[in-house]
């Protein structure tokens, strides 16, 4: 599974699971992707819009993020979240409130949370802030309950950077074993080794490599290679005596 899949897996099992789910019937729930949406339309939904019968407090399914606690790790860790917002006084209305303050709704959010996502895919690690305030939502109470899985990384190749030859200020660049067949840039000028479409739209130029060139002694030259569907390479700086 990508990291891209895995979030939208993560925030689709939340939202669906939450909605199929008997003990969450009086809650109104809505994804994050629709509010935004939106914007002003569903603000006061999130609680006001009767779910079974029921107002006063609504559930935010947010996008999931992604953490990565290790650069060079291998294991990316995504962060699951809901907001749970309530109006108190006509949540607590008896008869047509949720019946539930937000800070139980959010408890009980983050153990379905929990039980949910070990169960369909594991990996799951403790989250140190489980439940705290939502202080990004004003005028009304708000708690957010969060859990986060494990996720393997989304791995993309990335061209080889072509290796420098300097004989005698003459210079050749070549393409490493895995992007044979990459596009190299180059630069004399102190620029970056962009394309040079991209270049000269700041009124900068960059120089495809085609064929050996010469450069005078002091030169730094600057480099790099592109191919479609590969990150590009790293840059390679020389100074050329």
């Amino acid at each position: 599974m990508t990291t891209l899949n895995a979030l939208n897996w993560l925030q689709e099992s939340i939202y669906f699971g939450l909605q199929s789910c008997a003990l969450f019937d009086p809650l109104n729930i809505v994804l994050e992707r629709e509010y935004l949406a939106d914007n002003e339309a569903l603000v006061d939904s999130l609680w006001l819009t009767p779910r079974n019968g029921r107002s006063g407090a609504g559930c935010l399914v947010e996008m999931p993020r992604l953490i990565v606690d290790q650069p060079n790790s291998q294991v990316n860790g995504l962060l699951g979240s809901v907001v749970i917002v309530e109006e108190r006084t006509l949540n607590l209305t008896p008869g047509t409130g949720t019946a539930k303050s937000s800070e139980e709704w959010a408890v009980l959010a983050h153990e379905f949370m929990r039980e949910w996502i070990i169960s369909h895919a594991g990996g799951l690690v403790p989250e140190p802030n489980a439940i705290e305030r939502a202080k990004d939502y004003s005028g009304v109470i708000a708690y957010r309950a969060a859990i986060r899985m494990r996720a393997p990384r989304t791995v993309v190749p990335r061209c080889n950077l072509p290796a420098l030859t300097n004989d005698s200020r003459t210079i050749t660049l070549a393409n490493g074993a895995d992007t044979p067949a990459a596009d190299i840039y180059y630069t004399t000028d102190g620029n970056f080794p962009g394309k040079p479409e991209v270049m000269a739209r700041a009124g900068k130029s960059s120089t495809p490599y085609t064929a050996p060139f010469s450069v005078a002694p002091g030169t730094i030259v600057q480099w790099a290679a592109y191919q479609d569907n590969c990150l590009p390479s790293f840059i390679g700086h020389q100074l050329i005596n």
